[in-house]
């Protein structure tokens, strides 16, 4: 997970994680569950319909990670310079 975000702003929550779900190659129904699962941990239920422009930085990088979380990787690398 890069420092920088790396967002389609005007996706919804929703989306950008269904959009991520489809490049690791997630089945749908793996996708919606684990986006479930995601939005509820990282608190982001109430803005889930909303484009992420309109989303604070704070909430930009929970989705962030989420995108990252997606496909449960075994090991997750976060890095900043």
């Amino acid at each position: 997970m890069p420092q920088t975000l790396s967002l389609h702003d005007y996706m919804t929550g929703v989306e950008i994680l269904y959009f991520y779900g489809m490049t690791f190659g997630l089945a749908k129904a793996t996708i919606e569950r684990r986006s479930q699962e995601l939005l509820s941990l990282m608190d982001l239920q109430s803005v889930r319909d909303r484009q992420i422009k309109s989303w604070s930085i704070g909430q930009q990088r929970r989705i962030s990670l989420a995108c990252s979380m997606l496909h449960s990787p075994k090991l997750l690398i976060l890095y900043g310079t």
